[in-house]
């Protein structure tokens, strides 16, 4: 039986040649279509309706693209445009391997000229070197011997500042403590003490100078900066609290009586008085750094 949509097949035999030229006999299968009992059809194809033996026009299977009878002038005419691509492709590859600008964290920068002034000198603008740096340290009972301790501690308090609005009651600093205490998997009298710290850290006299001009929109906490200095070098980083009042910009950074322990007050200095000179040429207003010890 004719298959569905198939030619008319006029061979009686579905395979072109058998063995020996051996002819067909009644149990070989004729081309068409063929049913089943349990319910499914085949159709053997007749292979003399197929044209048989042809090759691919195009692709990589033609041997014409690569036999080697071919002019020596079509050749090396080849063999220099592929050379001349290659090394077209090695410069864009060298090219690009080279960075366009040299990016740099205020921390890596400063911990890099830690001990190196001539070369901070020749490498910053003046007016980072000449923004004047000052330290404060919070009272004494901040930093109690039985205040919980090490760097998660820190992060923690810092974290809390960073959130807390200026005028947060305990009540509101302890439930962001809470929070960031199980980000950072501290426990909850940890959590409490650092609400303590916070609380009157932000009573202090500087704090209260950033609340009112937070209030004049003249305040800005946890400010993403960048900083391009003589040699092209790009400075980045997030300054913790900066504040304008009568023309001239406090800048404010945080840190433990650890952080400076481990890493020593100078670097920290340096790193402020990038943040202050960002800020400076930004605003094109002064601007000094506070380091602010807790």
């Amino acid at each position: 039986m004719r298959g569905p949509k198939c030619p008319v097949f006029k061979s009686k035999d579905s395979v072109l040649q058998r063995p020996n030229d051996e002819t067909a006999t009644a149990g070989t299968v004729c081309p068409g279509q063929h049913d089943f009992a349990d319910g499914y059809s085949v159709v053997w194809w007749d292979p003399t309706a197929l044209t048989l033996g042809l090759k691919p026009a195009l692709g990589v299977r033609r041997d014409d693209l690569i036999v080697k009878d071919v002019a020596r002038n079509v050749v090396a005419d080849g063999r220099t445009k592929y050379d001349t691509w290659k090394l077209a492709r090695i410069d864009a590859r060298d090219r690009g391997s080279v960075p366009a600008m040299k990016v740099q964290t205020v921390r890596e920068f400063a911990a890099l000229h830690a001990t190196s002034t001539d070369a901070l000198e020749a490498r910053t603008p003046r007016m980072v070197l000449d923004n004047s740096i000052s330290v404060l340290s919070v009272p004494s009972w901040l930093r109690h011997p039985d205040r919980p301790a090490g760097a998660a501690f820190g992060s923690l308090v810092h974290a809390v500042l960073a959130r807390a609005p200026f005028d947060a009651t305990r009540e509101a600093l302890e439930h962001i403590a809470s929070i960031e205490a199980r980000l950072l998997a501290i426990d909850d009298d940890d959590a409490v003490a650092a609400a303590a710290v916070v609380e009157r850290v932000l009573a202090h006299d500087l704090l209260v100078r950033a609340r009112k001009a937070e209030a004049r929109g003249a305040c800005r906490r946890e400010t993403p900066i960048t900083l391009t200095l003589e040699d092209g070098t790009l400075i980045e980083g997030i300054v913790d609290l900066a504040f304008e009042e009568d023309g001239a910009w406090t800048v404010v950074d945080y840190k433990t009586d650890r952080d400076i322990a481990t890493t020593g007050e100078e670097q920290y200095r340096r790193q402020l008085a990038l943040y202050a000179s960002a800020i400076g040429r930004a605003t094109g207003a002064p601007a000094t750094g506070v380091l602010v010890r807790i």
